[in-house]
């Protein structure tokens, strides 16, 4: 059963690329990212600036190098594939590279992460 929710991570500095997180579970849809300003703020202190989604070649083409490094505004899949048993669905790329460690706020249904190993069911 997909669930709603909200939760957050962080970016590292001059890496554009970022895992999504999965300590409750595994992303089906990601509807918005928000970038968290100022940089090391929780989402409910800080200013929530949403992120546009784009295509990976776009973001090549747009934002190539570390050079350009600024706050996030724009996000890709490394792959448009949405089989779940896909690795590379749950990291993302961002443009302009991060030039900070910034909060990045993750809203969309995840499929939750199981009860146990021995019990793989969820409520």
């Amino acid at each position: 059963m997909a669930r709603h929710g909200q939760y957050s991570s962080q970016t590292t500095t001059n890496d554009r690329n970022f895992n999504l997180p999965t300590a409750v579970g595994t992303f089906l849809v990601v509807d918005a990212i928000n970038i968290i300003t100022p940089a090391g703020t929780t989402p409910d202190s800080g200013t929530r600036n949403p992120c546009t989604p784009t295509s990976l070649a776009i973001l090549d083409w747009t934002h190539s190098s570390v050079d350009t490094a600024a706050m996030p505004t724009e996000f890709a899949y490394f792959t448009q594939n949405t089989y779940l048993s896909s690795p590379t669905q749950s990291q993302i790329a961002f443009g302009p590279w991060p030039d900070d460690t910034y909060v990045v706020e993750i809203i969309g249904k995840i499929q939750p992460a199981a009860i146990s190993a021995t019990n793989p069911n969820t409520f």
